[in-house]
């Protein structure tokens, strides 16, 4: 004999939320932040889905926020170390964890988790080492150790290429004159939300708004339209001519 609970039709049910979090975060936490930990959270406790899954656009779309500001939740949250990201190599899903209030106060970690947590980041790899190279051309000095972390969170997080985030910098350093990491980052997760993942993507993006430029150029060219020292002048010569003309026939 098999027991279960009836799923229920709507949902009626409860997120129980630790009081540690409360008394932490209401206080710091802004609205949009605090909106995307708790749908998620509720999402996650959800026990009528057996794997839940949510973008962060359609996490966006329910919140009605931007997909832009649901990233830049996330980024508060894993700073404050709350949650972390990980993704599966055997067959590449994303995952973002809740942690355990209570246990990290304890200062009870699970090694199963830091075991199981790879990112698709190789290590030492000669790309990434290159990325940072070529962006400590581009700045003219050092990268720090967090600016350095804080690019490889980002890669995870957004997993838009090492070659992208080079060309970012680039972009940033020579059309804006902003050098700074978190600048940089910021246009990073705008291409994201515009589905630029990769440096020919945006190669792509670039060349449409070009072409969208020369139409609109079209569209707006501009006629020529007399000034009034020319419309003056017309009726001068005009004039002239009915006055030459009057005289030639008085002398005949």
């Amino acid at each position: 004999m098999k027991y279960s609970l009836e799923n229920f039709k709507i949902d009626i049910g409860e997120t129980s939320i630790e009081n540690i979090f409360l008394n932490q975060y209401l206080a710091i936490a802004n609205g949009n932040q605090l909106k995307v930990y708790l749908y998620a959270f509720k999402i996650a406790n959800d026990t009528s889905l057996s794997k839940p899954e949510l973008t962060d656009a359609q996490l966006a779309k329910s919140l009605g926020l931007t997909e832009a500001e649901v990233i830049e939740a996330w980024n508060f949250w894993l700073e404050e170390g709350v949650v972390k990201r990980y993704t599966d190599p055997t067959d590449n899903s994303n995952h973002t964890v809740f942690l355990s209030l209570r246990q990290l106060y304890l200062g009870i970690t699970d090694p199963d988790m830091e075991d199981s947590e790879t990112t698709y980041i190789p290590e030492n790899s000669q790309e990434i080492s290159q990325m940072f190279r070529d962006i400590e051309d581009i700045r003219d000095e050092e990268l720090s150790k967090s600016e350095m972390e804080r690019i490889l969170d980002h890669i995870n997080d957004t997993h838009q290429t090492p070659e992208l985030v080079v060309t970012a910098f680039h972009y940033c350093a020579t059309t804006k004159g902003k050098k700074n990491t978190n600048y940089v980052l910021q246009v990073l997760r705008n291409w994201k939300v515009d589905g630029i993942l990769t440096f020919e993507q945006w190669q792509e993006e670039n060349n449409r708004k070009e072409e969208k430029k020369k139409r609109q150029k079209v569209k707006k060219r501009k006629y020529y339209k007399p000034s009034e020292n020319d419309i003056d002048k017309n009726a001068r010569d005009i004039n002239s001519k009915l006055i030459d003309s009057f005289m030639k026939d008085e002398d005949e």
